[in-house]
């Protein structure tokens, strides 16, 4: 039924005992993904403990809903269960929390991807759900070692000390005018990708529990072609950080660093 459609979507759940909100996040996010006329079959993987997230789903032939029995996978884990299904020409990896302002996302994305077919991945711009909907600068330079303790242990101090070379690592003179932008380090949080490619590439490394398994994917995709910042489609995005917030995602998000380096290099600066 799906074969002719040319995208198919996984979207990794874990709701935490508490967060009432996330729910109605997930429907929201499912009905803006299935209002486009390009959305094939959607997998959501679900790594919570409990498996009440199916009670919020919309009602459509195209939502295939897997609990893990409570087994929490990681991000790129689960994720890769899909990765021998039925899927479209362009597969997507999308987050929970993405908000569609409109249905045309989709369709503007594989329009540049149709014109472009060298391109890997392609990745719209992101911003806060909340106004002034400021521009979250997910579009980066590969991973160092100044850039990730900054960001995530200094940071006030790092963004005013070393303001130049956030700017650098974010590629803030680059990313985010009227262009395309290559790019080895995108985020998960929306990843649009030939399936063909994705496949070559090997899908995430299940190394990385949590955190850089998309800088690492982005480096390897961008192997078999460019993969880009597209700054002139737009989504939102409920950006919580936790990895700032809390300590166990700091340490998988240190750990994940760890992993990274041993397999491409440490890279102080």
């Amino acid at each position: 039924m799906y074969r002719s459609l040319p995208i198919s979507s996984t979207i990794v759940t874990y709701r935490r005992g508490g967060d009432s909100a996330y729910g109605a996040r997930l429907a929201d996010c499912i009905m803006g993904l299935l209002s486009s006329g390009f959305a094939g079959p959607l997998y959501i993987v679900d790594n919570s403990r409990e498996s009440s997230l199916e009670a919020v789903l919309p009602s459509d032939p195209r939502i295939h809903y897997l609990h893990l029995g409570g087994r929490n996978l990681g991000f790129g884990a689960a994720h890769n269960l899909v990765r021998n299904l039925e899927l479209g020409t362009f597969h997507l990896i999308l987050n929970p929390d993405i908000v569609f302002p409109e249905p045309t996302v989709l369709q503007r994305l594989v329009a540049v991807l149709d014109e472009n077919p060298s391109i890997s991945m392609i990745q719209p711009l992101i911003c806060d759900v909340l106004p002034p909907h400021h521009v979250q600068r997910l579009c980066k330079r590969d991973p160092t070692l100044l850039a990730q303790i900054g960001r995530a242990v200094l940071g006030p101090i790092y963004h005013r000390a070393l303001r130049r070379y956030n700017e650098w690592y974010e590629m803030q003179s680059e990313a985010y005018g009227s262009s395309l932008v290559l790019s080895t380090y995108l985020s998960g949080a929306f990843m649009l990708c030939r399936t063909d490619k994705l496949h070559r590439a090997g899908w995430f490394d299940p190394a990385f529990f949590l955190y850089l398994e998309d800088a690492d994917l982005t480096r390897r995709l961008a192997a078999y072609g460019p993969c880009v910042h597209c700054p002139w489609v737009l989504v939102y995005h409920h950006w919580a950080r936790f990895n700032r917030t809390r300590l166990i995602p700091f340490l998988s998000a240190a750990w994940s660093f760890v992993i990274y380096s041993r397999k491409w290099g440490l890279v102080g600066w």
